[in-house]
């Protein structure tokens, strides 16, 4: 919607702002999301595809409906990239002073804080996942096991698969069991591969995700004292 990178003055501007300006690109981060630990061999409270955590306080963007707009015109050479936890910092809360002398020029909005739109409508608009795929283990202990599973979450959750998880994403319970089992079915190989990425080219480099993993298999080889990763 082209409408999206024009801003007309409002209010609270002052005379100095021009009446019509153009944005070069946007930023797009969900305020809200669920986060889903598949069920495992080794953690299935619910029988059922995982637990359903909602996180609903905004604290950084997100990698799960991080969008970036760009305008006719500019090139991705044209847009400033960050980590996505510095891009809130970096598009919202820093101020123009701070701007001007780091060089900034933002997208062409003032104040550039409107470069980055935080998305609450849908109230919750994203869905990531978090297994023994996952590089930095964050929410996800050993075994799979999410960091809140207490009975209170796994209460919601259940009542999350039995109709809006499907209304809202489009993904249905069956299709999610189906893909839980499926990492179940290559849950060891999936952990050995995990271990073997960690800390190398373009991946963290945590010990405590490196610890979780080999805790992992050690439980799988029935505390035999694991098994031997080969590199």
């Amino acid at each position: 919607n082209d409408s999206k990178f024009i801003r007309r003055p409002d209010d609270d501007d002052d005379d100095s702002t021009p009446e019509i300006q153009k944005a070069r690109w946007i930023y797009w981060c969900a305020k809200k999301h669920f986060e889903w630990n598949p069920s495992s061999p080794f953690y299935n409270p619910n029988n059922d595809a995982g637990l359903i955590t909602l996180f609903g306080q905004f604290y950084y963007c997100i990698t799960p409906g991080l969008t970036i707009g760009y305008a006719v015109g500019t090139e991705e050479k044209d847009v400033p990239h960050y980590e996505h936890t510095d891009i809130y910092p970096e598009i919202a809360l820093k101020s123009d002073r701070q701007r001007k002398k780091d060089g900034d020029i933002g997208c062409g909005f003032t104040p550039a804080s409107e470069c980055l739109w935080i998305v609450d409508n849908p109230k919750i608009s994203a869905f990531r996942s978090r297994s023994m795929t996952s590089a930095g283990m964050y929410n996800i202990e050993a075994a799979g096991v999410p960091s809140f599973g207490d009975k209170r979450n796994l209460k919601t959750s259940k009542k999350l698969w039995q109709g809006q998880i499907e209304e809202w994403f489009g993904i249905s319970p069956a299709k999610a069991k189906e893909a839980a089992d499926f990492m179940g079915n290559n849950y060891i190989n999936t952990v050995r591969d995990n271990i073997r990425g960690q800390c190398t080219h373009g991946h963290s480099c945590k010990i405590t995700s490196v610890e979780k993993l080999q805790r992992t298999i050690d439980l799988s080889e029935e505390g035999a004292g694991g098994i031997e990763i080969s590199s």
